[in-house]
């Protein structure tokens, strides 16, 4: 669980453990909705990633927004994260269909390795 859904980068400065437990906690949520998918139980899969989908929402849009940007393209760390937080969230296909869910909980995995595994490691 985290302790802050959205991580305020442009309102003070905001620590790498910080950014390492938002995407752990992602990429652990994937990891258990894709176990869950190996268990064949499409509904505990699809709670993982409805909940993954909520957190990321509210971060994407405040990341969204022009005066974070702007701090945040500043720094390469908080980039990095805004590039897994947007990748993640906003190419994500269908995702209320059960026939995608292995897809995109691979994906917000998989951007999580890709552009943040400096935080993972």
């Amino acid at each position: 669980m985290l302790t802050e859904t959205v991580l305020h980068f442009d309102k003070g400065e905001i620590t790498d453990e910080q950014i390492k437990a938002h995407v752990q906690h992602y990429v652990n949520l994937a990891d258990e909705g894709m176990k869950h998918l190996n268990n064949n139980n499409r509904q505990e899969a699809m709670r993982c990633l409805k909940e993954i989908r909520k957190t990321m929402k509210e971060e994407y849009r405040y990341y969204d927004k022009l005066k974070v940007q702007k701090v945040m393209w500043k720094n390469e760390k908080y980039n990095m994260y805004y590039s897994f937080i947007r990748d993640a969230f906003v190419k994500q296909n269908t995702p209320n269909a059960y026939s995608t869910l292995s897809s995109n909980l691979y994906d917000v995995w998989d951007y999580g390795l890709i552009h943040c595994s400096t935080f993972i490691k």
